[in-house]
């Protein structure tokens, strides 16, 4: 009996251990094809004044799988899935949730994605918010001083572009120019154009998204922004003109300050302007726990005009893998 069992136990770890050094192979090769499994848990709790109580939330914990494979002259095919999970509610319906999902091509030509993408709008929110998929975030529905629909969701003049054609060009003097569109069949199709400028030290943007026809009207909306380095300081911020996509203008300014290698202090500030009325402030100390874990504390303020001033308090922790 313990012999079977045993052979049996050897006979299964060998397609296993097959399966492994194939997939080592494969990752180390210069030319096949290469792969990374990443993701992250983030949670947090989070004490609002206008709730009954505080309450344990997820904050975009997701994995995936990326990768490519050089297919020769110069042109590599590329490929992304990533999936969105709740790591604080069983949920049985809607356990995982898709995120950014595309195959596409990169070369001296630039790079060009099909799928589900994040927009051009939507790409460089997160790069000016130092509190970006935390609870004080900027597109937050709490903080509200970058627009929550241009950067968040999926779908027509939402942040995340489905059924999408995605191009960038080369990088030339630091300069890059990307575009996007829908190709969903119809006539409610959301298209965008950006130019960035990026160093070592700094990052500026200017990006328009256009929502196609929806309710027979064209609507856009446009932004400009960046961000620059002054040693252990960092300073960003963008500017919004979207009232006619979403009901207001936004303006967002956030930094970090590095107290240590372990330590930082972050800040931001902004406002929305037009169907909310309402300005925000928030601040977090993080400390990282190694490369790939942090916990921090933040507290965020919001002066709503249209309804009770309110504030919230979060606790946090992210793993990264």
């Amino acid at each position: 009996m313990f012999k079977n069992n045993y052979n049996h136990c050897r006979l299964t770890a060998l397609p296993i251990a097959a399966l492994l050094t194939i997939g080592s192979f494969s990752a180390a090769a210069d030319d096949g094809p290469y792969y990374d499994i990443y993701g992250n848990v983030h949670v947090s709790i989070n004490n609002q004044d206008s709730a009954d109580g505080a309450e344990l939330r997820s904050n975009t914990s997701s994995f995936g799988v990326k990768g490519g494979h050089k297919i020769g002259d110069g042109i590599e095919v590329i490929f992304k899935l990533e999936w969105q999970v709740d790591a604080t509610t069983r949920n049985t319906d809607t356990a995982v949730v898709d995120r950014d999902q595309w195959v596409g091509f990169k070369g001296s030509f630039g790079k060009v994605l099909f799928g589900t993408a994040s927009s051009n709008y939507k790409s460089k929110g997160g790069k000016v918010d130092p509190m970006y998929r935390t609870a004080l975030e900027g597109r937050s529905a709490f903080m509200a001083t970058q627009s929550r629909r241009l950067h968040a969701g999926a779908g027509i003049d939402r942040g995340r572009m489905t059924k999408s054609l995605h191009y960038a060009t080369p990088k030339f003097n630091n300069f890059q120019v990307v575009a996007n569109t829908t190709l969903s069949g119809s006539d409610d199709e959301s298209s965008g154009v950006g130019v960035r400028h990026t160093t070592k030290e700094s990052l500026f943007f200017v990006d328009v998204i256009n929502d196609g026809d929806v309710g027979g009207t064209s609507e856009s909306a446009s932004k400009v922004g960046g961000y620059y380095k002054f040693g252990d300081l960092q300073i960003g911020g963008q500017f919004e003109s979207s009232e006619d996509i979403d009901g207001s203008d936004y303006w967002f300014i956030g930094g970090s300050y590095k107290l240590s290698k372990t330590d930082s202090f972050k800040f931001s500030a902004g406002a929305a302007d037009g169907a909310q009325e309402s300005s925000s402030i928030a601040l977090m100390y993080d400390h990282k726990m190694g490369k790939k874990t942090n916990i921090y504390i933040g507290y965020g303020s919001k002066d709503d005009d249209l309804s009770d001033d309110d504030s919230i308090f979060t606790v946090g922790a992210r793993y990264k893998f």
